[in-house]
């Protein structure tokens, strides 16, 4: 039982002491009634001051993973007022800023998705274990954009770079092998048709190694014109040398 205090205490002594034997129990029950109501009111007041005068409020969410009282999966249990409420998995959960009040993640890291309990996911780090969607709700890769990207560099990792151009057991096609085969594909060897990339896109990986190996195999055909055009030059001297002897 929670005490009173001494202002109350002191009353109550005074209506005790003052009661008839009749009357002392009505007394005292009006007393009790009494200050049981400048006490709700007190209460009240300062919890609309508290209310006002607070920026914001924080509160601890405990975490469950054992299933939430409508149904199975993980959930977040709210408690306001002695009243829970939940928010799982299947419902979503909704975080709402604006231009000034952002929502913020600071000093630690975000998981969105499942990881094993071995595995670190680091400070300052937002970790994704399934797909990203930007501008789009169907993901076909671990990060979708519908739009365009900007950025000051672009690191793609790839294996295979095609130095092997330039090996000497490399079979390199002819010239006339190149223009038949464009003249029967309208594309050049190795490289994805206009209807491929129109369905499937360009790996940026994959486009870059083929165009390099490219650049490299027309680097082998004008080494091969330069030395074909130096054999003749050196054939027409030749010639020259022999016609003014005559």
């Amino acid at each position: 039982m929670s005490q009173n205090p001494p202002y109350m205490q002191n009353t109550l002594i005074a209506a005790l002491s003052n009661a008839s034997s009749t009357t002392s129990y009505q007394r005292l029950t009006g007393t009790f009634r009494f200050f049981s109501n400048i006490r709700k009111s007190c209460l009240i007041l300062l919890a609309i001051c508290g209310m006002v005068q607070c920026a914001y409020a924080q509160t601890d969410v405990p975490i469950f993973t054992s299933g939430g009282p409508f149904g199975s999966g993980s959930w977040l249990r709210f408690v306001s007022g002695g009243n829970v409420t939940s928010i799982q998995e299947n419902w979503g959960l909704n975080i709402t800023g604006d231009s000034t009040h952002p929502v913020k993640i600071g000093y630690t890291s975000l998981l969105v998705g499942y990881l094993t309990n071995s595995q670190n996911v680091g400070q300052n780090n937002l970790l994704v274990s399934g797909r990203v969607g930007i501008g789009t709700i169907t993901p076909q890769e671990a990060l979708s954009v519908n739009g365009g990207i900007r950025a000051q560099s672009v690191k793609v990792e790839t294996a295979n770079w095609p130095d092997f151009v330039f090996k000497r057991n490399y079979q390199l096609r002819s010239l006339e092998e190149v223009k038949i085969y464009i003249s029967h594909n309208q594309h050049l060897p190795d490289v994805p048709t206009a209807e491929d990339i129109d369905k499937e896109g360009i790996n940026l990986g994959e486009i870059n190694k083929t165009l390099m190996k490219k650049v490299e195999e027309l680097t082998l055909y004008l080494i091969k014109q330069n030395d074909l055009i130096n054999i003749q030059n050196h054939r027409i001297e030749k010639l020259e040398k022999a016609i003014r002897k005559k």
